[in-house]
């Protein structure tokens, strides 16, 4: 913290410093030279601890300890929150092929207890591997033959990917 008070500190002073010079010298060419020179000036120090950062490779020496190597802490935990918000949409994309799935079965007279959905993962990602129905008890094997032929068909899946379990 006392290093991002000294960067700050120095700012402000060089910014300060370049004003008086600034109006110490009479409106001429040399007013804006020395407006340019200040201006790269403030601009180096405004980049010191970003050019310090790249010549560290991500570990910068004036950091706290804990905080040193913050660049390669800040990727890892953006692939692991990555990770997370993949897993949250699967989870929510799963959810909705389930609801849709008991749906056409209702619509076809069929009440399963349960339906799951498996997807595919890695170069299959999001594709659909199976669909499991749980038939409720008292359900028939022509209702179900009926629910396996809707279900393959709208979500172009093999017959043999619908799984209905009596």
């Amino acid at each position: 913290m006392a290093h991002l008070e000294a960067w700050v500190r120095n700012i402000v002073v060089l910014i300060l410093f370049g004003t008086l010079l600034e109006l110490a010298i009479p409106d001429s060419a040399m007013r804006k030279t020395l407006r340019l020179v200040l201006g790269l000036i403030i601009m180096l120090a405004l980049l010191r601890p970003v050019v310090a950062l790249f010549q560290h490779g991500g570990s910068v020496p004036f950091l706290p300890a804990g905080r040193a190597n913050f660049a390669q802490n800040s990727v890892i935990e953006g692939r692991r929150l990555w990770g997370e918000n993949l897993s949250l949409v699967a989870a929510s994309y799963r959810d909705q092929l389930e609801k849709t799935a008991k749906a056409i079965a209702q619509q076809d007279g069929v009440k399963p207890s349960s339906v799951t959905v498996r997807l595919g993962s890695a170069q299959n990602y999001g594709r659909i591997r199976y669909i499991r129905l749980n038939l409720a008890p008292g359900s028939s094997a022509t209702d179900s033959s009926r629910v396996q032929a809707a279900e393959s068909t709208y979500f172009d899946l093999q017959p043999s990917q619908i799984q209905m379990v009596y």
